[in-house]
């Protein structure tokens, strides 16, 4: 690891190798931190820190994740409208203290307000290591509730069940996978009820597959893919078919001539539209060519 180079990553490094023999893991923590800012707080001529341990102090609880499933139909035109979202927010009641009243709620006399204690061992003459634990007194809140003086809303939590809404407004094409943030609609954090509600991350899923109007349709990137049946006179002469696909409106497949059986038809731009740098797609209809018993006899 080449670190010579840049001061901060040697001075981090030097000092993570001196202290705990900890120095690559150090400086590709420091690494992993792109904003300068995330190291503010840090003060490298302390001499009883983890240097692995130096991320940013929080400046809003952990962003909350759901999954929203759509139909094939709503994968293809896009959607408008309102969601619901389970949400642990700050208790109405009693502002996220979880006491009754706010002369019940102290600051914990064990961890005095730090939520943690500290273990001190010097590791070397005048160099000491400082190990932190979570207070299990006040479970890291560093507060501490009179007994049975807890909130009756939340039971002491500091936070309440809630169901709020979101305006989803996604683009027709979306695809599995894609990620959509609504900023400030998560949770509350669950320690530290100051912080700001987290970012709500909505992850799309789309089927793969459908079934309308008796045909299967299925999802290959932004084509649309369906077998289509045809008799044995359309696979010899050419036939027009119209196509209701699941967004409703219909694809004109046109063939002249023989069609053999699982041959591929394409509408170009007929498929899911574009988004989020994937091109349009095509409609590819397979030909599934039908011999009747009454087909079979005629060419006896």
């Amino acid at each position: 690891m080449n670190v010579l180079l840049n001061p901060e990553k040697r001075e981090v490094y030097d000092k993570a190798q001196f202290l705990t023999g900890m120095g690559e893991e150090a400086v590709r923590t420091f690494e992993s931190h792109k904003q300068p800012e995330a190291y503010k707080n840090f003060d490298l001529s302390q001499k009883n820190i983890d240097p692995t341990k130096m991320v940013r102090h929080k400046e809003k609880a952990e962003t909350k994740e759901m999954e929203v499933n759509l139909t094939f139909q709503q994968c293809m035109t896009g959607i408008f409208q309102k969601q619901e979202v389970d949400r642990r927010v700050r208790c109405s009641h009693c502002k996220g203290t979880g006491a009754d009243k706010h002369e019940h709620h102290h600051t914990c006399k064990y961890c005095n307000g730090r939520g943690k204690w500290a273990d001190i061992a010097e590791i070397l003459p005048g160099i000491t290591k400082e190990k932190n634990y979570v207070c299990d007194y006040c479970s890291g809140t560093g507060k501490h509730i009179d007994h049975d003086h807890t909130c009756d809303v939340c039971n002491g939590t500091g936070l309440e069940a809630k169901k709020d809404e979101i305006l989803m407004i996604i683009k027709a094409g979306v695809f599995s996978g894609y990620k959509h943030t609504y900023e400030d609609m998560g949770d509350f954090d669950e320690i530290d009820h100051k912080l700001p509600s987290g970012d709500l991350q909505v992850t799309i899923q789309c089927p793969q597959e459908e079934l309308f109007n008796g045909i299967v349709f299925s999802r290959q990137d932004q084509n649309i893919i369906a077998r289509i049946n045809i008799t044995l006179v359309e696979a010899l002469h050419g036939f027009n078919k119209s196509i209701t696909l699941p967004d409703g409106h219909d694809v004109l497949v046109t063939k002249q001539g023989i069609t053999q059986n699982n041959e591929e038809i394409q509408i170009a731009e007929a498929g899911f539209s574009t988004f989020e740098g994937r091109q349009i797609g095509n409609f590819i209809m397979i030909a599934n060519v039908v011999i009747t018993d009454k087909d079979r006899t005629s060419f006896m």
